[in-house]
């Protein structure tokens, strides 16, 4: 009677250690890297969000950006900077922020900004900016948005 393919994967002993040694190194690989693996997801997750968002403000205001891709980039490398730039990544530039939230002209730019920040450090803009700036601040930062005749605050 000839032997099945189980029957004579189970009569060589070295074929089930090297399948169990291979499956072993999957998990251990796959463990190693699950927080990255999560984080990645959690951050495509972020940024169809913000992109869905973005879109929607402008189907629903009409608005167009003020500000072109290369401007809004920089003002979000900036905030970045603001944000995790400082000594040993200690204390936040404030007047940075105010600086970068004065150049938004309206809700589009801002959505956009928030779009193109997507997740850094694993926060959006919103969570960085309530991370990284105490109530007086934030209220600052909201009457700049006001000032501006954006209804959006943090």
């Amino acid at each position: 009677m000839a032997k099945s393919n189980i029957d004579k994967l189970v009569d060589d002993p070295k074929k089930i250690l090297f399948i169990v040694i291979i499956i072993v190194i999957i998990i251990v690989v796959v463990w190693i890297f699950w927080g990255k693996i999560k984080t990645l997801f959690s951050n495509l997750g972020n940024k169809v969000q913000q992109n869905a968002e973005l879109n929607d403000y402008i189907n629903q205001t009409g608005e167009t950006f003020t500000l072109s891709e290369s401007e809004i980039r920089n003002l979000a490398n900036k905030l970045e900077q603001a944000f995790y730039g400082n000594v040993f990544g200690w204390g936040t530039d404030e007047n940075a922020v105010y600086e970068v939230f004065n150049r938004i002209n309206n809700g589009a730019d801002l959505r956009k900004l928030i779009s193109v920040y997507g997740t850094r450090h694993d926060m959006t803009l919103n969570q960085a900016i309530v991370d990284e700036l105490g109530r007086s601040e934030l209220n600052k930062m909201n009457t700049i948005l006001s000032n501006n005749s954006i209804n959006y605050s943090f």
